[in-house]
């Protein structure tokens, strides 16, 4: 199985692609791993990072089921997305304070996560409906 990094690099290519069912067959793939994919350790290191990190790629995979129309599959990824975050935000981190660069860059993926997160959900409540080419252009640049 690829690492962390090369798995995140794969669905985002596929997403950005919109080889949707793909990346989910890849996620799958991932979260069915060890521990329930909790074993896919990222260069921050931790099981709470894992949990962040697979949020992302479910959120980036949200984005593109919306972009390609498939709003219940796009709400399904957000569930899974939200879940995870909120499974890492119950998880004891060893050293959660201080100023270091990782600490710093944690905290603004965290924030980008969350910030993408609701833009998706506001689209999908919003009615998803489907996005003109010049529309989906504008949200594309936003969004992946």
């Amino acid at each position: 199985a690829p690492d962390a990094t090369s798995s995140e690099y794969l669905v985002a290519l596929l997403c950005q692609g919109f080889q949707v069912k793909r990346a989910r067959t890849l996620l799958k793939r991932i979260s069915g791993g060890t521990a329930g994919g909790e074993a896919f350790a990222t260069w921050e290191g931790g099981r709470a990072a894992a949990l962040r990190s697979r949020a992302s790629l479910w959120t980036m995979l949200a984005e593109s089921f919306l972009l390609s129309g498939e709003i219940q599959s796009a709400q399904k990824s957000l569930r899974r997305a939200r879940l995870l975050r909120r499974k890492a935000s119950k998880v004891e981190e060893p050293n959660p304070g201080g100023n270091s660069s990782t600490v710093l860059f944690t905290n603004f993926k965290e924030r980008e996560l969350s910030r993408r997160a609701t833009l998706v959900a506001e689209r999908i409540q919003s009615g998803g409906k489907p996005i003109s080419k010049p529309a989906l252009l504008k949200h594309m640049g936003r969004l992946l």
